[in-house]
């Protein structure tokens, strides 16, 4: 029974340190806590097992779970048509996952919808961090202007050589109305 909660806690480090996510680290941590006050309790030290229960696998999981919170996540949505040819397609999958790259390694996690509506309906409601939009052969890129994110972006689409994949990248105003 020790031999597990040893390996099992090697296994937990292993993953807290190797995951890309830090939600999911907490989470990792918390079930190394959780094993730590378990061996504790077999090693007969009752008083330190409650102890790192309740502040590590608790107290410190709630605080950075609060703190994880505050972080915020990307929010993308992507409107696709059939205008692009097959091979600017595999150019748009990888400017998605350069964009989520980017975000990554930024330590911000980002959500991609595809949807089926208007890019003027998804413009309208603003409730995304990007829209990235592709019609007539064209992808559009949008973002608000005092977003710092689009700047980072911006110097990062510069960088990238999407061969000849045509990319307007566009920053809309606060309460200004799309055209």
């Amino acid at each position: 029974m020790e031999q597990v909660f040893l390996v099992s806690l090697v296994v937990f480090a292993i993953l807290a340190i190797q995951t890309h996510t830090l939600r999911h680290a907490v989470i990792y941590l918390s079930v190394y806590s959780l094993g730590s006050s378990v061996l504790f309790l077999i090693y007969g030290a009752p008083d330190v097992a409650l102890a790192e229960a309740i502040i590590g696998s608790g107290l410190s999981v709630v605080f950075y779970l609060v703190a994880l919170k505050r972080q915020r996540l990307m929010t993308i949505f992507l409107i696709e048509d059939d205008s692009l040819d097959p091979e600017w397609q595999k150019e748009l999958a990888r400017l998605l996952r350069e964009i989520e790259h980017l975000y990554a390694k930024k330590e911000l996690q980002s959500h991609v919808f595809r949807t089926d509506l208007d890019r003027m309906a998804v413009l309208a409601q603003r409730d995304y961090d990007l829209l990235i939009a592709v019609e007539k052969g064209q992808v559009w890129i949008y973002g608000g202007q005092e977003d710092y994110q689009m700047d980072t972006l911006a110097a990062h689409l510069a960088e990238l050589d999407l061969a000849g994949l045509p990319v307007a990248l566009i920053r809309l105003e606060k309460g200004a109305q799309p055209t």
